[in-house]
């Protein structure tokens, strides 16, 4: 709801933009709010980077929702109307740490979701294979199955090829064992893929980490050059 809310004050504000708020009072205010609240996301970095505290013990949630309404708040700030470079520079700061915090969140608990489902695949169907080995003859299996490729016949038809309803069993056990293999080998190419694009979001991680210091240090000059100059609505 939150992400929707953030995407909502952007679009709204860029097809009404403010005219001078982010110079009076109430703007001032907002943007004060909404940088402090930006500041709190650090609590989870600092506990995770210096305290070594991952897991329940450093919930993720509070840092993107302190990070959203911040976000929400400074967008309500600027109402979208460039006043100043540094203001620009704060705002596009901004926006790419909000931005590729979501996006990232959204991407990594989708890829995490993924490969607990693939690795519980793999595992059940390796449990398959290992039971169905135990009743099979390997070199059975390699003939009836290379005389299925080459006459291009059912699995039953061989069976009563072979005169016995044992060796049509047998043989539909082969097909299965195959199936099984080929399906394992799909999961795990899968799989190794899927650890592959998780590797992937260390990159995103970085992208996330810079546009933050970037945000802070653009934030930091804006405030120094506000109070250099003055603040307007002060008599």
């Amino acid at each position: 709801m939150l992400s929707i809310g953030f995407i909502g004050a952007l679009i709204f504000f860029l097809a009404f933009p403010l005219e001078d708020f982010s110079g009076n009072m109430v703007g001032h205010f907002l943007g004060i709010i909404g940088t402090l609240l930006m500041l709190v996301t650090l609590i989870y970095v600092y506990r995770k980077r210096i305290l070594k505290r991952k897991g329940k013990a450093n919930p993720l949630n509070p840092h993107i929702y302190f990070g959203l309404i911040g976000g929400i708040l400074m967008v309500v700030y600027s109402g979208i109307k460039s006043a100043s470079l540094i203001g620009v520079l704060v705002f596009v700061g901004m926006l790419l740490t909000v931005i590729s915090g979501v996006v990232g969140r959204v991407l990594f608990v989708k890829l995490n979701r993924s490969i607990k489902e693939q690795k519980s695949d793999v595992g059940t169907l390796e449990e398959s294979l290992k039971t169905l080995k135990r009743e099979l003859d390997p070199r059975f299996c390699l003939k009836e199955l290379n005389l299925l490729e080459d006459t291009d016949s059912a699995p039953e038809d061989a069976g009563t090829d072979a005169g016995t309803r044992r060796d049509a069993q047998l043989l539909e056990k082969c097909v299965k064992f195959r199936k099984l293999a080929e399906s394992l080998a799909e999961r795990e190419e899968r799989l190794q893929l899927y650890a592959h694009t998780k590797t992937l979001f260390t990159f995103w991680n970085t992208i996330h980490i810079a546009s933050t210091w970037f945000l802070f240090a653009m934030a930091t000059v804006h405030v120094a050059t506000t109070w250099y100059y003055g603040l307007r609505w002060i008599p």
